[in-house]
């Protein structure tokens, strides 16, 4: 019977001092399709409209949000005025004097930002980071590589497929650390063009990377394995091939910290954020 007595304490301690799971909280892997569908289903940037504002050492870090919740968070060294005519939510090409060119915003410091077990504090984010094209399942295997020319059909190709791309940043022990992102993958032969997704874990929450694993529209159907270098994993990102290491995932901290920084200023709470 005294041993039911410590059992019983030691669930009831566990939920008190861990009530994301408790609560059902998704993970990374099981939440990426529902901010996929947000950022793929945008509102209208005319309904934007600033929550709250708050200055933390030189940056202000501004809340924007649609229908009254949170759906945003800007970085920007001036006062942000108007979301609604400086973010793109969605694709956009503006004219040069050769072809159009994808372009992403006046804005491009910003993120959508989440919190999935309703205390109050962001532990999700998915970063703006450009607009790139993504490869489409009929993708021509004579695209040119390298400095090879692209004919205009293959330019248009290109332009046809450029979306905003978004790296994911993920907090699933609830602490304020983050411990899971997912990546952009570009094609090593075909400069600018992304080729599907990385996830890379520290699913023990201690900053030892342990999964990691390349994935395409279905991240639960994994397509390769990422090569280990190290304590970290071979990546293909935007700015080169590089290894990504536990040190990598803790620099997200900081972004993390900031934005629940002003979080606290701004007094959000559970229901202050935008639900799907």
């Amino acid at each position: 019977m005294l041993r039911i007595i410590r059992l019983a304490a030691l669930i009831f301690t566990g939920i008190l001092l861990y009530p994301p799971f408790c609560m059902g909280a998704e993970n990374i892997v099981t939440f990426y399709p529902k901010a996929i569908t947000r950022i793929q289903s945008p509102p209208d940037e005319s309904k934007l409209s600033i929550i709250c504002q708050h200055k933390i050492g030189e940056e202000f870090v501004t809340f924007i949000g649609a229908e009254k919740k949170v759906l945003l968070a800007a970085i920007t060294k001036e006062k942000l005025k108007h979301p609604e005519k400086n973010i793109l939510l969605r694709r956009m090409f503006v004219k040069t004097k050769t072809m159009p060119v994808p372009f992403a915003g006046n804005i491009v410091d910003w993120a959508y930002v989440f919190d999935r077990n309703n205390d109050g504090k962001i532990d999700y984010v998915a970063y703006l980071i450009g607009a790139l094209p993504v490869k489409p399942k009929d993708f021509p295997k004579n695209f040119p590589k390298g400095s090879e020319t692209a004919s205009m059909d293959q330019l248009e190709l290109f332009y046809k497929n450029s979306q905003l791309i978004f790296r994911h940043w993920a907090d699933d022990h609830f602490s304020g650390k983050v411990n899971g992102g997912i990546l952009e993958s570009m094609d090593p032969e075909r400069k600018f063009w992304v080729d599907g997704w990385t996830l890379i874990q520290s699913t023990h929450f201690d900053s030892i990377l342990d999964t990691c694993y390349n994935f395409k529209d279905d991240i639960n159907i994994k397509t390769a394995d990422c090569v280990k270098s190290g304590e970290g994993y071979l990546t293909h990102r935007i700015d080169g091939e590089s290894v990504f290491e536990a040190k990598d995932l803790d620099s997200r901290n900081k972004l993390l910290s900031l934005f629940n920084e002003a979080a606290g200023a701004c007094r959000l709470a559970k229901d202050s954020f935008y639900q799907e």
